[in-house]
């Protein structure tokens, strides 16, 4: 696979995901449905400096737009969605999850109540039992719309749109209608900024069940990271690595449900080897058992002199020293400097 395609399609599929954190690599795009026009599009701006153009007509000649040209469907589940003719990106309801044949890009879409809750089923046995759905672990498959899952009070940028054929204007292929294209950018920003919320679900799922799956479950978004990080790892080695705080620790005596803060460091272990990954998603670090474990202790004990004694007791240090080692961990892990081997980028 050329490499121009071979971006265009993991571009598509992280615009189909959308996002859940505000400082990982915005995935913008704008997707046009196969048989809409370009032209209006391009002519109203909503296509931000760096985004991805993806359309029947999107070869983004002389419009310094990045594009790749797309066509097939979008409108029901087991539709295909073409990709320069040459890869198809498939797309399902949640509900087939378990019986997909799965040939290539696949992106798993909420399309209505049954999903959402199935979803929230696998995210529930996952969270309490360590019991991961199969065929999200595979390195191909892409759960869509993932912000808005785990964070539907949360207003997302303009950076992802999506353009019916009419010129209807929405953040999601399930969302609700902000505006025209004709009406331009500053209509749509304004229509989100009333909003206030994620407004990508809004057409396919009621408000009040989206936002209290996510109340109950504040973990979701680490829920929805672990997934990615299983899946990367799925792709490069395969077999089923471990998440902490997902029916397993590496320290005993802590808590196995995902207690900590949605943007602490996920903690993952796959053939004996430890890996951390920070919130924004960028790098994939291989750690010694003892620094995993140290990362493990003070996410889990939220209150620092708790945290700093119990990893005094479990290394033999004393508590200023175990909050020494975790500050320099952390810091590493934030960028300025490796403790381990940084696997790559993402």
């Amino acid at each position: 696979m050329e490499e121009k395609l071979r971006e265009g399609v993991d571009r598509l599929c992280e615009w189909f995901a959308g996002d859940t954190a505000p400082d990982r690599r915005n995935p913008g795009g704008v997707l046009v449905e196969p048989g809409g026009d370009v032209d209006p599009v391009l002519a109203a701006g909503l296509v931000a400096p760096g985004a991805w153009l993806f359309a029947e007509d999107a070869d983004g000649g002389g419009t310094g737009v990045p594009g790749i040209s797309v066509g097939g469907g979008l409108a029901h589940p087991g539709d295909e969605l073409s990709v320069a003719d040459e890869v198809y990106v498939q797309t399902f309801d949640y509900c087939s999850l378990p019986y997909l044949s799965i040939a290539g890009p696949t992106v798993v879409r909420i399309t209505g109540e049954a999903d959402h809750a199935a979803f929230l089923a696998d995210a529930d046995r996952a969270a309490h039992g360590g019991v991961w759905a199969a065929a999200l672990g595979h390195s191909s498959v892409h759960p869509a719309d993932i912000g808005a899952l785990a964070a539907p009070a949360r207003r997302p940028g303009t950076g992802r749109l999506y353009v019916t054929t009419d010129g209807t204007v929405r953040t999601g292929i399930g969302g609700s209608d902000l505006a025209r294209v004709e009406d331009g950018a500053e209509a749509v920003a304004m229509a989100l900024a009333a909003h206030g919320g994620d407004p990508t679900l809004d057409g396919v799922l009621e408000r009040s069940v989206l936002l209290a799956g996510a109340a109950s479950r504040p973990w979701l978004g680490r829920y929805l990271r672990a997934l990615d990080v299983r899946r990367r790892l799925a792709g490069r080695f395969g077999g089923e690595p471990t998440v902490s705080g997902f029916g397993v620790r590496l320290t005993p005596g802590l808590p196995t449900a995902p207690v900590e803060a949605v943007d602490a460091p996920l903690i993952t272990e796959h053939d004996g080897t430890c890996y951390a990954v920070p919130a924004d998603g960028s790098r994939l670090f291989r750690l010694g058992r003892d620094s995993a474990r140290l990362l493990e202790v003070f996410a889990v004990l939220d209150e620092a002199e708790q945290a700093a004694a119990e990893a005094a007791r479990l290394f033999q240090v004393t508590p200023s020293r175990a909050a020494e080692l975790h500050a320099d961990l952390t810091a590493r892990l934030g960028g300025s400097g490796s403790p381990a081997r940084a696997e790559g980028d993402r």
